[in-house]
Parts: C-alpha cells; structure tokens; sequence
C-alpha cells in the first residue's frame, strides 16, 4: 500500500507533470527533426550533381521567394536552383530510376522528369531549359545516376544558359508531391 501511496505522489507532484511534458515535447522535436534527418540522409546518399565530375558550375538562383528574373515587378517561389554551366555541358541523371515525363512547353523549354525509390520513399526530378532536341533519354527508361539525359541550354521562358532543377518528396500522408529545397546535393 505505501508503494502506491508514493506513486500517486509523485504523479500528483508539479514538478513531475513539468518534467513528463518537457520530456514529451523534447520527445516530439527529436522525432521531427530525425524525420527531416532522414530525408537528408537520403538525399545525400543517393542524389548527385547532374553534372560530370569536376564540371564547372555556379548556382545562380536558389530555392525559395525571389523577385522573378523576367518581371522584375514580380517576386515568385523558386521551385528549384539554377545552375549554369557551359553551353556544351552533360546533363546527367542525379539518382538511378524511371524517365516518367519529356515535356517541352513556352515556359520550361525541353524538360524530363525521373521518378526515384529509395528506403520506401518516391521522389522526382526535374531537368528543364535544356538544348533543344538534345534529350536521350525516354519515357518508361530505366536510368542510373550519371547517365546522359541531355544538354544544358536555354530553351523556354530563360534570360541564359542554365539547368532548372528541383527536388520533389511524396508525402505519403496526402499522397501529393511536395518540392523541397534540393540544395544538400551541391553542399557534399
């Protein structure tokens, strides 16, 4: 009986409701950020610069809000990073997966699209604004990191020479494709 007046005790002490709730909350922030750990832990492992090795490169628009490079009157979201590289440059797969898209549109000129599985998570990316007819690559292809899908060039709506790239993650919980900031495969 007196192990159980004792718990009741310390249940019914401030200080232990304190503790349980601050220890719960550390609990949380430490199971979020080891998911965003996990999800940059793969990025890491598996995605490269879509570059040849030891190709010159320099980012010229990060992602994020920017004001828009054609409306200077207009800020947008930047769904992706800008690189700009020779005119002559490779464009390579970032990840082994599948060519699930070839669009060529006004806006992103000639673009493929790569779907990656990795550890039980689907991403995407996107290579946009390359050489006209200069894709290899098609649909339904399975593809290894660093093979040549393209070159790097300036078609659709562009003000230079550059790759769009960009990064989707599945949320598994809504079932839609969410960009994320791509930028841990230029910081290896």
């Amino acid at each position: 009986m007196d192990e159980l007046y004792t718990i009741i005790k310390f249940i019914k002490n401030p200080f232990t409701i304190i503790f349980v709730s601050l220890f719960s909350l550390i609990l949380l922030i430490v199971m979020l950020t080891a998911s965003s750990s996990i999800s940059n832990i793969i990025i890491n492992s598996y995605f490269n610069v879509p570059f040849p090795q030891g190709t010159s490169y320099s980012i010229t628009s990060y992602f994020g809000n920017r004001i828009d490079p054609l409306n200077q009157n207009n800020s947008e979201f930047h769904n992706a990073v800008d690189l700009a590289a020779n005119i002559d440059t490779d464009i390579l797969a970032s990840a082994d997966g599948i060519v699930l898209q070839y669009n060529v549109t006004e806006v992103t000129g000639e673009s493929v699209i790569i779907e990656h599985r990795f550890d039980g998570l689907v991403y995407r990316t996107t290579y946009s604004h390359m050489l006209e007819s200069s894709v290899v690559v098609y649909i339904g292809q399975e593809i290894k990191a660093s093979e040549k899908i393209g070159i790097i060039g300036k078609s659709g709506e562009v003000t230079g020479v550059h790759l769009h790239f960009s990064l989707q993650q599945l949320n598994p919980d809504t079932g839609e494709f969410e960009y994320i900031d791509p930028i841990n495969i230029f910081q290896n």
